[in-house]
This record gives C-alpha cells, sequence and structure tokens, in this order.
C-alpha cells in the first residue's frame, strides 16, 4: 500500500513537473521580459513586508529609547526620517505592484493566448480524421478550449501567490524572532489551512470535468435557440418552447451538480478556516508573553501583531490563490494530453506519383467507423485506369461518400489497401498525395469571405492568381453572378456581414465546384456536387464537368442515375460492398439492381416531364 502511495505521489510530481514547465515555456516565448517583470514585481512586492517589519520594530524601539530627552524638533525628525521614508516607500511600492501587476498579466495572457490557441489549431488540423468522429476527442477539444482562457486569472494568482508566499516567510521571521517553538508551530498551523482549501477545489474541479458532456448537450440546444441556419425550421414547427424546456433540463443539471460541490466545498473551507483562527490566537498569545517576558522588544511585538493583523488577509490571498492554481492545474492536464495525443497523420513518405501511369487499386479493402460496430465498406476490390471517370452509385448508406473519403487518404482502411500506382497509400506523404486531388463534397464549406477566397482555397498557394479564379469561376457557371456584384470577386460572400452578399444553394454549389476546378489535379472527386440543383442543371454541371477534366481520373456520386451515363464505367454498391460494375449499357443488360433503380428513376423524371411537357435529357 505504501509502495502505491509512493508511486501516486512520484506520477502526480512529474505532472507538476511537466505542466509547469509547459507554461513557462509559453510565457517565456510569449514575452520573456514580461514574464520577468511579473516574477520581479511579485518577488519584491512581498520582500517590502521585510522593509516594514524592520522599520516598524526600529522606530518603536527608538521611541522607547528617546522617550524623555529634550532634544529638538529637528535633530529627532533627522533621526526618525530613513525610518519614515523605508516604511512609506514599502507601501507605496506594495501599491504600485498591485496595481500594474494587472495589466501585465492581462498583456501577457494575450501573447500567450497566441501560441497556446495556434498550438490547439495545429493539433487538430494535424489529427488524422478518425479522431474527430470521437466524442472524447470533443470533450477533450472543449476542455482544452476553455482553460486555455482562464490563462489570464492564472498569471495574476501566480503574481498574487508569489508575493503572498514571500510576505508569510516575513511573517515567519517576525515569530521566529519570538522562539524557534512558536516559528514552528506557525509552520505546522498553515499546512491544515492550506490542506483544507486544495481539497475542496479539486473536488470542483472534477465537478466541472465531469460535466463537458453535459455542458456540449446545453450549448447544442442553446445554438438551435439562435442560429440562424435552424431559425426557419424552429418557426415553422414551434419547437421554441421544446428547446428551452430542453435547454433549461441540461442547465438545471448542471447547477445542480454545481450546488452540491459548492456545499461540500464550503465545509472544508470553514474547517480551514477554524485552524486559522486556532493559530493567529496562539500567535498574539506568544507575541504578548515574549513581550512580557522580556525575550523580545517593544518594536518586535508591536510589528509582529502589525504584520498578525494582516496574516488573515495573506493567508486568504495564499490559500484562494493556490486554491485557484491547484483547480487550473487540474483543468490544465487536458491541455498538454491533447497536444500529445498520438493520433498524427503522417508528416512524410513517399512523394505521389503524378501523373498516374498504373492507376488506382483498392485490394480487398474494408472499413469501420469509430465507435460502430459494423463495417461501412467491406471487402472492396477493384482497379481504376489512369484517366477513367468513374460514377459511384448506390443508395444512401451504401458507402460512396465514405470511399471518397479513403481514397484520398482522409481514412485510412481497416482492412486491406489501396495502392496508387502500385504503392501502398500509406507510404505516400499524405500532403504529396493530396496536392494531385480536388474534390467537392458532400457537405461542403460555404466560407464567410470574398469570392476570390472561396475559390483560390482550392489551391492557396495561388489564391491571388486573379485570371485562374476567374477562370475556374467560368468553368462553373457561377461567373455571371459574381461579375455583377460591386466589388466582383472582392465582394464578402454570405451573410455575417452587412456589406456581404449571400447565394443560393445551387450557387453556392458552383462556388464550391468552382474550388475543384482551380487546382491543377490528376484526381477529381465530386460527392453529390449538384444536389441542389434541378436534374437539367445537373445534367449538364455533369457534361461540363467531364469536357473540363477530359485526362484526369474522375470519380463522381450521385444518387441521379441519368448522370452515371457520362462515365466510362459505374460502380453500384450496396451494404458496403461493390454489388455491380460496368458501363450503364452493360448494367442495364444485366438487369440487377442497377437497372431497377435506374427504371424506377426513369419513369418518375418521365411522369414530371410529362406533367410538365418538357423532354426527357438522353
Amino acid at each position: 500500500m505504501k509502495l502505491q502511495n509512493w508511486k501516486e505521489v512520484s506520477n502526480e510530481s512529474q505532472k507538476i513537473y511537466s505542466i509547469t514547465r509547459y507554461i513557462g515555456g509559453i510565457l517565456i516565448g510569449a514575452s520573456s521580459t514580461l514574464t520577468l517583470a511579473l516574477l520581479l514585481l511579485s518577488v519584491f512586492g512581498g520582500l517590502t513586508w521585510l522593509a516594514e517589519l524592520w522599520a516598524i520594530t526600529r522606530f518603536i524601539d527608538e521611541i522607547t529609547v528617546f522617550a524623555g530627552w529634550s532634544d529638538s524638533f529637528s535633530r529627532v525628525a533627522v533621526h526618525f526620517l530613513p525610518l519614515i521614508a523605508t516604511l512609506v516607500g514599502a507601501i507605496l511600492f506594495q501599491q504600485f505592484a498591485s496595481a500594474i501587476r494587472p495589466y501585465l498579466a492581462a498583456h501577457l495572457n494575450e501573447k500567450a493566448s497566441i501560441v497556446m490557441n495556434r498550438q490547439t489549431f495545429l493539433k487538430s488540423m494535424q489529427l488524422r480524421l478518425e479522431s474527430f468522429e470521437s466524442n472524447a476527442f470533443y470533450n477533450n477539444l472543449e476542455r482544452t478550449i476553455r482553460v486555455q482562457g482562464q490563462l489570464v486569472r492564472v498569471l495574476e494568482g501566480i503574481g498574487a501567490a508569489i508575493g503572498a508566499f514571500m510576505q508569510l516567510i516575513v511573517i515567519f521571521y517576525a515569530i521566529y524572532r519570538l522562539g524557534v517553538f512558536y516559528a514552528i508551530f506557525f509552520v505546522l498551523s498553515c499546512v491544515p489551512v492550506v490542506y483544507f482549501h486544495i481539497k475542496s477545489n479539486k473536488r470542483f474541479v472534477q465537478v466541472n470535468y465531469e460535466q463537458s458532456p453535459t455542458r456540449r448537450k446545453q450549448g447544442y440546444w442553446r445554438n438551435l435557440a439562435t442560429n440562424r441556419q435552424s431559425a426557419a425550421e424552429v418557426r415553422l414547427f414551434q419547437l421554441g418552447p421544446f428547446i428551452i424546456d430542453k435547454w433549461q433540463q441540461y442547465t438545471s443539471t448542471l447547477i445542480t451538480e454545481l450546488w452540491q460541490a459548492r456545499k461540500s466545498t464550503a465545509l472544508l473551507k470553514m474547517k480551514g478556516e477554524s485552524a486559522y483562527l486556532i493559530l493567529l490566537f496562539v500567535m498574539m498569545g506568544a507575541a504578548a508573553f515574549a513581550g512580557v517576558q522580556g525575550t523580545a522588544s517593544l518594536g518586535a511585538v508591536v510589528s509582529t501583531l502589525y504584520l498578525l493583523d494582516r496574516l488573515q488577509q495573506v493567508m486568504g490571498t495564499a490559500t484562494y490563490r493556490l486554491s485557484d492554481l491547484v483547480r487550473f492545474y487540474f483543468e490544465f492536464q487536458v491541455v498538454p494530453e491533447f497536444l500529445q495525443i498520438d493520433e498524427e497523420e503522417k508528416k512524410n513518405g513517399i512523394p505521389a506519383p503524378f501523373p498516374l501511369k498504373e492507376g488506382i487499386r483498392f485490394d480487398n479493402v474494408s472499413f469501420t467507423y469509430p465507435g460502430q460496430s459494423g463495417p461501412a465498406l467491406e471487402q472492396l476490390s477493384f482497379h481504376i485506369r489512369p484517366g477513367e471517370r468513374i460514377a459511384l452509385a448506390g443508395e444512401n448508406g451504401a458507402g460512396k461518400s465514405t470511399l471518397c473519403l479513403l481514397l484520398l487518404g482522409l481514412y485510412r482502411p481497416t482492412q486491406g489497401r489501396i495502392l496508387i500506382d502500385g504503392i501502398d497509400l500509406a507510404d505516400i506523404d499524405p500532403a504529396s498525395w493530396r496536392k494531385t486531388a480536388a474534390a467537392v463534397f458532400q457537405n461542403y464549406v460555404r466560407y464567410q469571405l470574398t469570392a476570390e477566397e472561396n475559390i483560390g482555397f482550392g489551391e492557396v498557394e495561388r489564391l491571388t492568381d486573379a485570371e485562374k479564379v476567374e477562370e475556374a469561376a467560368s468553368q462553373s457557371g457561377i461567373h455571371p453572378v459574381i461579375d455583377q456584384f460591386p466589388n466582383r470577386y472582392g465582394t464578402l460572400l454570405g451573410k455575417q456581414y452587412e456589406e456581404s452578399r449571400d447565394l443560393s444553394g445551387g450557387q453556392w454549389q458552383k462556388v464550391a465546384i468552382s474550388r475543384a476546378y482551380f487546382r491543377d489535379a490528376g484526381l477529381l472527386i465530386l460527392d453529390e456536387p449538384a444536389a441542389a440543383l434541378d436534374a437539367y442543371s445537373e445534367f449538364e454541371v455533369y457534361k461540363q464537368f467531364s469536357e473540363i477534366s477530359e485526362g484526369k481520373t474522375v470519380l463522381i456520386v450521385s444518387h441521379r442515375l441519368g448522370s452515371a451515363r457520362l462515365a466510362d464505367r459505374i460502380f453500384f454498391l450496396k451494404n458496403g460492398r461493390l454489388a455491380e460494375s460496368g458501363s450503364h449499357d452493360q448494367l442495364l443488360n444485366l438487369n440487377g439492381e442497377y437497372a431497377a433503380l435506374f427504371g424506377i428513376q426513369s419513369q418518375w423524371y418521365q411522369e414530371e416531364n410529362a406533367k410538365e411537357g418538357r423532354t426527357v435529357v438522353e
């Protein structure tokens, strides 16, 4: 049992050292000058009490010596002036340090937050996509971001704690002059006061840690009530009262748990205050006894009582700040743990072959999403020749989008291999491979930025190539819309800013398609790129796309099988497996799953077109 306790103490000590070293590195990296200034202000601000102790002791003792003398006022003033100046100077320096320290801490916090947030953002971008499928990841990310916002409080706390610690040393020295026994008692009595405060705050931190999942749910319902994207449906279906009730339910749960934690911490702090009152009573008695016995001068007794009168303030500051730092320590542990998650993508490897010579081969590939029991893709084997256009067809949940993500290297197969010109994709540098590919995802991003940036993000190194941006926009068909804006490609898109212009769903999709066209990629993937368009507009998009992508390897995902006829081959997926493959005519002649689904869609389009008097697109 003792060995186990020793191991726990050793592990905790290593954690404290690791986190202290990390925070120190962050602060020094942000500004070594501000960090040193805060440290010196705190140390010397506390040591000014030593000057006060000396000045008051000498002042009282000198008064007793000069009592009854008939010296002139000027002579007495000259004798006491240095003592008065020392006392006043010490108090002024304390006030100066207390006034300037919060401003320095706030400025250092701003600089340090940039460093920490940058580390967090870089880490989240370097993690494999599988990490974002985990609730534990989001909980750790939420805790990491939240605790970084508390750094300013910690910086102020460190300064105040150092100052209070130095002041306690001065008080210890003052009591030591009264007797060694009293000094030992003073130190031992401080232990339970600090212990009860640390224990109470540890309980509070534990509750905050456990509440992260509930806070995320609370935040979700709050966003539903205030988010623009959900505003229309909330009003249409009159969901307001239901959403507010759900939000209040989670909020009440959080408040109840915090209330229970506060009650237990209040009890522990009462025990700590009781220990402090006993300490103060004994110390005041010791000072009086030493004065009566003559073991301490009157100046020493008065100065000690003066400092003991401020002991409660110092102990309160020390325990509060120390408790705050302990609370931050327990909360901050998640930051290094998050930054050390060993799930990063490869940062090197074999350069991606470009252009393709042998093509792409899936060799018995299976994939299961983290936390899911069944595979999304199972035992896929096929070969895509260079420059071939492949259409991925199948019902919802068949695995089409997952296949695209695997091919882009955003997910890794749980079984089997993906070969690029005979090289395992797992051995290829991810950044090198993705530079050869472009994609329009089903859930594409609507960047609340300029039209130029929305398109130029396809290859950010060429973001300012206005001619190329306009060419990509023309190819997708969005150029006429952007061209009529007052600032053309410098116009902000979306609704986030007053001067911005919003687009329709179909227009946003064309912007996303332009982003893919902007990159000179050998592999193009379109995952439902025209879902917001009608069937005729979609067919035109695919037709234009097939012309632009001549000579490139292409994967097209679409629920509307009419567009699949533009592909060289069609892969029909069912339940994560490759059920059928071949050209459009071959699969119709096969009269299988594809033919049945195509027949249903064709019949529906023919009926709709007959009603509206339109001609079916062949």
